[in-house]
């Protein structure tokens, strides 16, 4: 376990909120993990089934950034375990994290509904 690299995440909260994944910028939604949350989680791992070599640090447990403990990769894997995306080194998923802030421009969308009546 990079115990440096996990026990720091922590901090990326107060200065990052967008990560570039595979050359597009996403909001990060959810707060990294505390060291005492990342352990905890490795507890978790086989409810969810996220491998073994494989440890959460970010996310719902439905999608996870994870550390691989056995090539010290940094990878994004979804719901059914398929992976999202893997940086190479810790160093480069840091690397990855922005400070830009995302803004959406999409409108509602007006849906049409009426009561029936009948009911």
């Amino acid at each position: 376990m990079n115990k440096e690299f996990l026990s720091k995440v922590e901090t990326f909260n107060g200065q990052y909120c967008s990560i570039e994944i595979d050359t597009e910028l996403e909001s990060i939604a959810l707060p990294f993990w505390s060291i005492a949350e990342i352990e905890s989680g490795i507890t978790l791992r086989e409810e969810w089934e996220v491998p073994e070599n494989l440890i959460p640090f970010q996310g719902d447990w439905h999608e996870l950034f994870c550390l691989d403990t056995e090539s010290g990769k940094v990878v994004y894997i979804n719901d059914d375990r398929d992976v999202i995306f893997i940086w190479p080194s810790t160093e480069a998923f840091i690397a990855s994290l922005s400070k830009e802030e995302l803004i959406y421009d999409t409108k509602p969308e007006i849906i049409s509904a009426w009561i029936d009546h009948d009911l």
